[in-house]
């Protein structure tokens, strides 16, 4: 039985990886029994779920952002207006909205000696007054062997486009 449903699982998650809509392996997805790249694309799947959606570098600061108040338009495009100002670089970021409460966290790379400027300009900025901002540093685990930093991009909008949505 845990052999069938194991089976089962594998094959699930294949097709799933098939029909995911991945543009650059159309030709490949169009067969209809599975290839190699469908080998490529459950792997790609498994390394995005287990992966460190961020790799900390060491010539630069890194440091979580965590803000939380009132939803209101237009927390993040401020937010990230301020970091950017400071000399920051949003590498990551998640937000939920619960009810009326917006909650952020955010992971921000910025110069070993901007990153106390980075910190006073959000917690004083008048335009963010309404979260409660906390921010601290972010180190590399000492745990199991590194390879070397590699950087990825990765953009998954939904919905329609609006004048205002996407940060600058």
């Amino acid at each position: 039985m845990p052999w069938v449903a194991g089976t089962s699982l594998i094959w699930t998650c294949i097709l799933s990886a098939m029909r995911g809509g991945d543009v650059s392996h159309k030709q490949d997805l169009e067969s209809p029994f599975p290839t190699g790249v469908t080998f490529t694309l459950f792997r790609e799947g498994l390394d995005e779920v287990f992966a460190c959606p961020v790799e900390s570098d060491n010539s630069t600061a890194h440091v979580c952002i965590l803000g939380s108040g009132p939803d209101r338009v237009g927390h993040v495009a401020k937010m990230a207006r301020v970091i950017s100002d400071a000399g920051g670089n949003v590498t990551f970021s998640k937000m939920i909205r619960l009810g009326e409460t917006f909650d952020i966290m955010m992971h921000v790379s910025v110069d070993h000696d901007k990153r106390g400027e980075l910190i006073d300009r959000l917690q004083t900025s008048d335009d963010l007054k309404l979260l409660k901002i906390r921010a601290s540093n972010l180190s590399r685990r000492k745990t199991g062997s590194y390879k070397n930093t590699v950087v990825g991009l990765k953009i998954h909008v939904v919905g329609k486009d609006k004048p205002g949505e996407v940060m600058v």
